[in-house]
């Protein structure tokens, strides 16, 4: 299960690399206007924050991977040991706020298809 972890990982980085490099290399559409500043932002910051953590989540990946300590603990089974890791701590920490940060994207979504009828996805097509 750990080698299927990593291998969706180092899958993970791979394409948050090339989706930053096709970010910038890009055009991008117009930020989506509410009519409130403080949901415009908040959709903003929303997308760059899920780079931001995606990077920082293979980084605390690579670090645990590389420091062979997640070995150890899974030979010894007990789990407590593995969650006393800080990187670990930080890498499950950030998993928990890419979900949320996920949550809050599909609300977002749901909210322009059923109160505001708007197609968001036509922007990005």
């Amino acid at each position: 299960m750990t080698k299927i972890h990593i291998l969706f990982g180092s899958l993970v980085f791979i394409f948050t690399i090339t989706r930053s490099f096709l970010l910038f290399k890009s055009k991008q559409p117009d930020s989506l206007k509410t009519g409130s500043k403080f949901v415009d932002k908040l959709a903003v910051w929303n997308h760059y924050l899920f780079y931001v953590l995606l990077f920082a989540i293979s980084a605390t990946g690579i670090v645990i991977m590389f420091t062979g300590h997640y070995l150890e603990f899974l030979s010894s089974g007990n789990i407590d040991d593995i969650v006393k890791t800080s990187s670990l701590k930080y890498h499950v920490l950030m998993a928990f706020l890419v979900i949320l940060l996920l949550i809050m994207h599909v609300i977002g979504v749901v909210k322009h298809y059923i109160f505001t009828k708007e197609n968001t996805l036509k922007r990005i097509i």
